[in-house]
């Protein structure tokens, strides 16, 4: 029985050392180095850890590094495409033994990321467009024995592409989590943030990456609630494509408060289509088309509905029907004298097709109606090419 203690002692005061002390015979510039080196023959990135590197063996090996950078170039000249005060990152170790990278946690403080534009991918085994050399493999096989328990970044800052000469918006305070248990399971994601100031937050899931990063059409749901930006809580749930720098859902349905969109959504060098569109909005229901390029300074929108009813009154939300107030003096309120602002129009650019059957507002029917509406530069002008009032 003594000899049993001394040796579970024994193996215990052994653990100890390797647990306090092992870390103490690992150079940190070998660690560093290596990871280097691998990340780069990997995927062609070049990391840089410049900050010091602080590493744990038990019971999973956990590694600290502080001011860490990654471009997409390693030749060293190309400008770093994220940034992070401090990069936490731990892997199981028992995993190893089996050839399974399973990944319990990578935390990123911190972190600016610089999106980039979307460039034309060349042919499998070819030199990419930045002079790094482009892999035959699919995403997906490279991921296939990792797995990632958790995904956190706190604190983060992603700098959107400039457009028009413009520089990028900034979405600022990004707080995200995210879970892939394998390559061909759901990734999963809630994430806070940010934009011009104003709240807003999502959650989600792809219904496997693996299939997703290879060109499959894979179950997507993402719901998003922005006050600022919308009224009610937005769910989009479809089928989601991506091949070729080409986001495709098809199909998708959007839901917001008591309104539905559907159809297909195609979005490609910041050019966005929706095809085959049915919408029910406000009690109105429409069918068409409508497509926005986003590449220039201003967004150019094209769009081509048609439908039976168009309630306006339902669509802006008013109850319509009751008397304008009257003042505290007794005399009818009048018109105002204030001066319109008409700068909302310089916003955008537009060619709007639109025919219904009757259109209501207040008191007031009239239809048929077909508009065709431009506005450019500022200028809004709109023709009835077939308008009856009061059944003609």
């Amino acid at each position: 029985m003594r000899f049993t203690l001394i040796g579970l002692m024994a193996i215990a005061l052994i653990g100890a050392i390797i647990f306090f002390i092992g870390p103490l015979f690992i150079s940190a510039d070998d660690v560093r180095d290596k990871i280097s080196a691998q990340v780069e023959a990997a995927t062609g990135y070049r990391l840089r850890v410049s900050g010091p590197i602080h590493i744990a063996l038990f019971p999973s090996l956990d590694l600290v590094a502080e001011d860490v950078g990654i471009a997409q170039s390693a030749s060293g000249d190309a400008p770093e495409l994220a940034t992070a005060k401090k990069l936490k990152f731990s892997l199981a170790l028992s995993t190893l033994l089996s050839g399974r990278v399973q990944i319990t946690e990578v935390t990123l403080i911190d972190p600016v990321i610089r999106l980039q534009q979307a460039k034309a991918q060349g042919p499998a085994g070819a030199e990419g467009t930045d002079g790094t050399p482009s892999s035959g493999n699919s995403p997906a096989s490279a991921l296939q024995r990792l797995s990632l328990d958790k995904l956190r970044i706190e604190n983060g800052t992603v700098i959107l592409p400039a457009s028009g000469g413009t520089p990028g918006k900034q979405i600022g305070a990004l707080m995200l989590e995210a879970s892939l248990p394998a390559i061909d399971d759901p990734l999963s994601f809630d994430m806070k943030a940010t934009l011009d100031g104003k709240t807003m937050h999502a959650a989600g899931s792809i219904g496997s990456l693996g299939h997703f990063l290879d060109g499959a059409a894979t179950p997507v749901s993402v719901a998003i609630e922005a006050p600022s930006y919308l009224a009610d809580r937005l769910a989009l749930v479809g089928t989601a494509t991506y091949s070729n720098d080409t986001l495709t859902f098809n199909p998708f349905t959007a839901k917001a408060g008591g309104n539905t969109v559907s159809g297909i959504a195609t979005y490609s060098g910041k050019i966005f289509a929706l095809n085959k569109l049915t919408a029910k909005v406000g009690g109105s229901t429409f069918a068409g088309t409508v497509s926005a390029d986003l590449s220039g300074a201003v967004p150019s929108i094209a769009a081509a509905l048609n439908g039976q009813t168009l309630n306006l009154d339902a669509l802006m939300g008013k109850s319509g029907g009751s008397a304008p107030a009257t003042g505290a003096g007794g005399g009818a309120s009048g018109w105002s004298d204030a001066k319109i602002d008409f700068s909302p129009l310089r916003a955008v650019n537009a060619k709007l097709k639109l025919s219904v059957g009757q259109i209501i507002s207040g008191a007031v029917t009239a239809g048929p109606i077909g508009i065709e509406a431009t506005l450019s530069g500022g200028k809004l002008n709109a023709e009835l090419a077939s308008f009856k009032l009061y059944n003609g």
